[in-house]
């Protein structure tokens, strides 16, 4: 997997970045990343670069920073297996989540689009939605950096092909 992280996170993880462009990926290893607060909480919100399939995680406390590649990876599971994807579905995610590669963000369009996200994300919190809730409202909202599809329609045809 390659996440591509804002300077806030690579503040936060104090990770060696690698040149996005000598990493060799698909589109379903190739990830944005950014670190969010809201209120006290630290959360990570990971969306793809393809598709803006998402991953809110919430809550984070220093010391899933200083083990982060797990943290994704246990939280990305609980997401997936709430998420309603087939189980051979989420087996290529996870596979692509074995080998974690951190580089600087190379997609505007994408951040731009994690930041409505963020405005949703905040509204979704303060009526009380759980974090499994927001994730799926997430990824069933159409955007225009997609063509104003959704992300779960787009994210589930990937991983078919």
């Amino acid at each position: 997997m390659n996440l591509q992280i804002t300077q806030k996170l690579s503040d936060k993880l104090k990770r060696t970045l690698i040149d996005v462009d000598s990493l060799s990926h698909n589109d379903i290893d190739v990830f944005h990343c950014n670190l969010l607060k809201f209120g006290r909480y630290n959360c990570v919100l990971i969306t793809n670069n393809k598709t803006l399939y998402s991953f809110f995680l919430f809550g984070l406390k220093a010391d899933d920073f200083k083990h982060f590649e797990e943290v994704v990876r246990e939280r990305v599971f609980k997401l997936l297996i709430e998420s309603g994807l087939a189980q051979s579905q989420f087996e290529k995610i996870l596979e692509s989540m074995e080998i974690i590669n951190y580089s600087k963000t190379s997609n505007r369009s994408v951040v731009a689009s994690m930041n409505d996200m963020k405005r949703q994300i905040e509204s979704y919190l303060e009526i009380g939605n759980d974090i499994y809730e927001v994730n799926r409202k997430l990824n069933k909202t159409p955007y225009k950096a997609i063509g104003y599809k959704y992300p779960v329609k787009l994210f589930s045809e990937m991983l078919k092909s």
